[in-house]
């Protein structure tokens, strides 16, 4: 009896602590969601947390700025997964706005798991990983490929082929890790 009573008492200091956890756990994401939406249009908050950035003075353009943001980072979020549509070019663009515009949505890309070591390479060196080389020369292949292969051979295909041969050229000339001093 005294058991059962101990373990009725755990039992629900439990389902109160967990019930305690969700309810915080939903208020910090409304909170989150909520500051994300006023960061870029409350002039208040001028600094981007990592870069030191400024953002823009104008209501307007922070609105625009954040638009941007999040359009390139949707686009780029695609990217991952059609190929020939590069995806760090779209986060690249969507940190830059998101200095100007948003300091939680710059905070979130650069601890992002994915997209923040892109960001700090980028940022300490324009440094491009041979991975994300490796993967961006395959993606062009294959879409340059595909398009040889299904589309009429005419002017825009080739045009199309060029920019993403320039494109891997200058991917390939871009460091891959910081020079090592001597």
């Amino acid at each position: 009896m005294l058991a059962k009573a101990v373990f009725q008492s755990i039992h629900l200091a439990l389902i109160h602590r967990i019930r305690e956890q969700v309810e915080s756990s939903h208020r910090r994401s409304h909170i989150l969601i909520r500051f994300h939406f006023e960061s870029f249009v409350n002039p208040s908050m001028q600094t981007a947390p990592m870069t030191g950035k400024t953002q823009s003075s104008s209501k307007i353009a922070r609105v625009l700025f954040g638009l941007l943001a999040y359009v390139s980072l949707g686009i780029g979020l695609v990217a991952i997964v059609v190929p020939g549509l590069p995806t760090t070019e779209f986060i690249l663009l969507a940190a830059w706005a998101a200095t100007k515009s948003s300091p939680r949505l710059s905070a979130w890309l650069e601890n992002h798991r994915l997209f923040g070591p892109i960001l700090f390479n980028w940022r300490n060196g324009k440094i491009i990983a041979r991975r994300a080389k490796v993967s961006a020369t395959v993606s062009m292949l294959l879409c340059a490929g595909l398009m040889l292969v299904m589309l009429d051979h005419g002017w825009p295909i080739y045009l199309a082929i060029a920019g993403m041969s320039m494109g891997n050229l200058w991917i390939w000339s871009r460091p891959e890790r910081l020079p090592q001093p001597t």
